[in-house]
């Protein structure tokens, strides 16, 4: 049986432009329009039943639910929050923010409600009860995150365990045989936060490839112990030339700290940071970095939203891990 995304596949349009030439809510050019009218003629396709009441029941709303964690850097959060809110403003949407309410139980009272259209949910976890509370609804929804199971679900996410592998591939490359690590605050992986441990993951797996040893010593859950874990990691392992940063807040410290332990990047020390690109440029000096891609991300969860709303099947995707040079990393002397 045909879908909305066959008919949108053999028109070339996206789902969203199916739905609107069905729904009439936005206006459509009539090329565009006759092309996806002739596409559902040939597939013999119609809105299925529980997509025409969705859009009867229309409150133009998405409900962003994301509970607010230790592990969570403010600032990341609220670029998130303010790219999903352009996003959904370009999509005629308004962006409901759940700061409160984010248990499972929750997700049947947002789900029962007209409040909202559909929910997007950030802080996804491997193992989220949000998630699975949802899909028992079948509540249209978006993670921005994937769980360990993410089959038939609508969710984006950046490949963090390529950005793992990437950083360290990238310093062993170079010549550095002695990396360390260091990640988000315990609380990530105590929760089984997604970004966190596949990121970790990414950089063991790399590290065993490359026959490298990778240090991964925990960090603090506030940046006030943060200057003594890293002291700490170089006495313990003085031998130490590459290091890979997944800890936001402390991009723009980092150079700081190692030049009170008398170590210049990147004469002495080579770092390259997971972090939204305004950090990364904005720390003296800049810092190499792998860009997080919350405009993107924002935008593809925003259109997946909805198509969901319309009854488009579930769709997904992970963005590359792509390391940016900005001169924090150099080659090791043979």
């Amino acid at each position: 049986m045909a879908t909305m995304n066959d008919v949108a596949a053999l028109a070339g349009v996206s789902p969203s432009t199916v739905s609107y030439v069905m729904t009439g809510k936005r206006p459509i050019g009539e090329a565009t329009r006759r092309k996806v009218l002739a596409a559902a003629k040939e597939l013999n396709w119609e809105p299925n039943s529980r997509a025409r009441a969705l859009r009867s029941s229309h409150s133009n709303t998405l409900a962003l639910v994301g509970p607010a964690r230790t592990h969570a850097y403010a600032e990341v959060q609220g670029a998130l929050v303010y790219a999903l809110a352009q996003a959904a403003e370009d999509q005629g949407y308004d962006l409901l923010l759940k700061t409160t309410g984010a248990e499972p139980k929750d997700m049947v009272s947002l789900a029962r409600s007209s409040v909202a259209d559909a929910v997007i949910l950030t802080d996804v976890l491997l193992e989220d009860p949000r998630v699975e509370k949802l899909r028992t609804l079948s509540f249209p929804m978006v993670l921005v995150g994937r769980p360990t199971e993410s089959q038939h679900l609508n969710w984006v996410d950046l490949d963090f365990f390529g950005a793992g592998r990437a950083t360290v591939d990238r310093l062993a490359d170079l010549g550095h045989r002695v990396i360390a690590f260091f990640g988000p605050p315990p609380s990530a992986y105590k929760l089984q936060a997604g970004y966190a441990v596949r990121t970790l993951e990414g950089a063991r797996e790399a590290a065993l490839r490359r026959g490298v040893r990778l240090v991964a010593p925990p960090t603090t859950e506030s940046l006030d112990g943060f200057a003594d874990e890293v002291e700490s990691a170089f006495r313990s392992a003085p031998e130490v030339t590459g290091v890979i940063l997944q800890y936001e807040p402390a991009t723009a410290l980092i150079p700081q700290i190692l030049a009170g332990l008398g170590r210049s990047i990147p004469d002495d020390v080579s770092i390259i940071a997971i972090a939204p690109s305004q950090l990364a440029m904005h720390a003296r000096p800049p810092i190499d970095y792998v860009e997080l891609q919350l405009t993107q991300m924002a935008q593809y969860a925003v259109r997946f939203a909805v198509d969901s709303i319309e009854g488009a099947d579930p769709q997904s995707v992970l963005l590359p891990a792509e390391i940016t040079n900005l001169g924090s990393v150099r080659q090791l002397s043979r």
